[in-house]
């Protein structure tokens, strides 16, 4: 798969992968048929390891993430290649030229088949090689941490033919570089360098961006519609199966998916969504009928949902209650309130999930009762305890048949001295030898 490295891209394989061609264009990424594709550069590629374009449709594979990317410039390596050959070429011309009698056409193949041979035990100088040229194109590929170290490995042992013919360097996502092969040449510069890597950060499912970066990635997606974009960030981030401790409508990266005039209206938009989630999982059934019911001044709404205690803060609920219209009189009417907070999708699962747990609630106490109305012979004493019980309720002995410390006591263990009686866990201190219980120092008052 090295290998790969000095043949270049193929035309027309941007869509597929296969054993010795790793890398695919980005621009042709998704996870599901349905899914948009995102026109991005086409110097931008990705590794069949991160996703497999031969995955789309068989279910959900977890999307890695990444954090190494591969700045490769195969047409540009051959071409630095081809001059140093005919620099070498040249260093053997003269002589073989008089020994083969003036004949221009036998001393250049001589001259070739020398120059090859040489390049086994010498390899190309700097003074061979051009420095620059303009020739060929860079690609930004993203690689797998295994991927990137396989090829740290190759540049550091100089005599493997891939890191002394080709032009590749390493660098994080962030732009920071890593390390880079004897033919690299630094070719790509600037904005057009910023545009790609925070393409790949996009990719990446990042949030966090500066405004110059979000400048940046404006002017690679300008003619990317919004929703596309939001769409495309929103499938990478469901495979990363984050749990995210923000919403991105929270975040910088929400001002590539919102026309410009409404980026100031961001912050409270995101505090709404968050706060028609928090209804739908943590509020009380009542509480939320209560919303839909009578017109709210703004400050008795944010009251009203403090006591519910969603986990906001005042400012926050002031923030979000504000996007909200109000009426002449002042107030917010119940029909704006229940749209805004999607009070009848709250309500609905709600009930459902009150119901799932009166489900469990039921089913826990057949359990229950059927445990109970089994029983267990004590080995030491023959009682009869029942099956709800682990100990012995007259001599403490389990169902092993060994000492066991039942569920409401503690036991004054005589590894730290104490009796080995069990005591009641309202007490701190052992009823008969006064020893303090052993996870006292660990307790919270």
């Amino acid at each position: 798969r090295v290998q790969v490295l000095a043949d270049g891209p193929l035309q027309g394989a941007e869509a597929s992968t296969s054993a010795d061609r790793p890398f695919y264009s980005l621009s042709t990424f998704r996870v599901r048929p349905e899914q948009p594709l995102l026109p991005v550069d086409k110097t931008l590629w990705l590794s069949d390891n991160f996703f497999r374009p031969s995955w789309v449709g068989t279910g959900d594979r977890r999307l890695k993430s990444a954090f190494v990317v591969l700045e490769w410039h195969p047409e540009l390596s051959k071409d630095r290649q081809k001059r140093g050959m005919q620099t070498r070429m040249r260093r053997f011309f003269a002589a073989e030229l008089a020994a083969a009698g003036g004949n221009p056409t036998e001393a250049a193949v001589k001259a070739l088949a020398k120059a090859r041979d040489s390049l086994k035990s010498e390899p190309l100088t700097a003074e061979e090689i051009p420095a620059e040229s303009e020739n060929g194109q860079q690609h930004l590929v993203v690689l797998t941490l295994a991927e990137a170290e396989t090829l740290r490995w190759i540049v550091r042992s100089k005599a493997h033919p891939v890191a002394r013919d080709v032009g590749f360097a390493l660098r994080t996502v962030s732009g920071r570089p890593l390390d880079a092969s004897p033919g690299y040449v630094l070719q790509r510069k600037g904005l057009e360098d910023d545009r790609l890597l925070c393409v790949l950060r996009l990719f990446n499912s990042d949030m966090f961006f500066q405004d110059d970066q979000i400048n940046a990635l404006e002017l690679q997606l300008k003619d990317v519609p919004l929703q596309l974009r939001q769409v495309w960030f929103e499938e990478c981030l469901r495979l990363r199966r984050r749990r995210a401790r923000y919403l991105w409508m929270d975040t910088p990266v929400a001002k590539l998916f919102t026309p410009q005039e409404e980026w100031s209206a961001l912050r409270s938009q995101a505090l709404l969504k968050a706060l028609r989630q928090s209804l739908r999982e943590r509020a009380r059934l009542e509480d939320v009928e209560a919303l839909g019911q009578l017109d709210w001044g703004p400050d008795a709404l944010r009251n009203h949902l403090l006591r519910m205690r969603l986990g906001f803060a005042a400012s926050d609920l002031q923030e979000a209650i504000s996007a909200l219209p109000v009426g002449r009189q002042g107030a917010i009417p119940a029909a704006t309130v229940a749209g805004a907070l999607e009070l009848p999708q709250a309500l609905s699962a709600l009930r459902e999930l009150e119901g799932l747990r009166a489900a469990r609630r039921v089913q826990e106490e057949a359990e229950r009762l059927e445990k109970a109305s089994r029983v267990w012979q004590c080995q030491n004493c023959t009682f009869m305890n029942s099956a709800l019980s682990s100990t012995c309720a007259v001599c403490d002995f389990g169902w092993t048949g060994q000492r066991e410390c039942p569920s409401d006591k503690w036991c004054c263990t005589a590894s730290t001295g104490g009796c080995t009686f069990f005591n009641p866990k309202l007490l701190f201190y052992c009823e008969v030898c006064g020893r303090a219980r052993p996870d006292l120092a660990s307790m919270a008052f």
